[in-house]
């Protein structure tokens, strides 16, 4: 019959030297731990606080061509810190610049009658000093013309003949003033109808959003020749220059 040995499992019993050993690692472990949370938590504030200046600049009021961030994007703003960006204003040395006093409409005196001090009223004038205010007049108010439209049949064609302005326009409903500001309110100011509506209220005119949206579309109707004009102009030069406005192609994003 065949003998097996079977292997014992022993360890040498730790030495003093090697139990100090373990506790100067064990030591050096924990203080590298304790650096690495610190780091961590070092780490965390920063995050925290780069995502709250993002979120200014990433945000719906931002324009997309701005914030952007792909690699390689043409408006993309290195970020500099705090204490090296340049003070808004001119440099020290800088002549300064000061806006001319602007042209009075009218001209008041005014005259002091009562000390503010002691109440008194026996005040002498040493003299006078300028001062300007400037002030918006009330917001204007709707005026509305009725015209008594002669009308008139030609002699000698037999046509009809309607008396116009001196401009030699018909009266339209809405003057042209007024429809120039609804336009420009719509456009230039980008305000939307019912803001615009709220706007001619204030004048006296109450208006419904379907008849802001009517001169609106009157005029841009009025103004379709100009426009076609301009395109023809440019398909037919030679250079066309676009803005960085996206576009995709193959479902990815690209720019002219």
């Amino acid at each position: 019959m065949t003998s097996w040995a079977v292997p014992v499992l022993w360890a040498p019993e730790s030495t003093d030297d090697e139990v100090v050993v373990s506790r100067r690692k064990l030591g050096e472990l924990e203080k590298e731990m304790e650096r690495l949370r610190e780091k961590a938590k070092k780490l965390e504030t920063e995050s925290e606080d780069l995502r709250r200046q993002l979120a200014v600049h990433v945000n719906p009021n931002v324009p997309p061509s701005v914030r952007n961030p792909a690699l390689g994007f043409a408006r993309a703003r290195p970020l500099v810190p705090t204490e090296d960006r340049r003070k808004p204003g001119p440099k020290p040395g800088h002549p300064g610049t000061t806006r001319a006093p602007l042209v009075p409409d009218r001209k008041v005196s005014l005259t002091a009658d009562t000390c503010g001090h002691c109440h008194g009223h026996r005040l002498h004038r040493t003299g006078v000093d300028t001062q300007q205010e400037v002030e918006l007049p009330p917001p204007r108010k709707a005026v509305v013309t009725e015209y008594d439209i002669g009308v008139c049949r030609c002699l000698d064609c037999g046509e009809e003949v309607r008396a116009t302005l001196q401009s030699e326009r018909e009266p339209s409903g809405y003057g042209p003033q007024l429809q120039t500001e609804a336009v420009l309110g719509k456009t230039e100011e980008r305000l939307p109808y019912r803001k615009l509506e709220t706007l001619f209220v204030r004048q006296g005119l109450p208006m419904s959003l379907a008849t802001h949206q009517g001169l609106v579309w009157a005029a841009s109707d009025s103004l379709g020749g100009t426009c076609e004009e301009i395109l023809e102009r440019v398909l037919e030069a030679t250079v066309v220059y676009a803005d960085e406005t996206s576009f995709r192609v193959g479902g990815e994003k690209w720019w002219l």
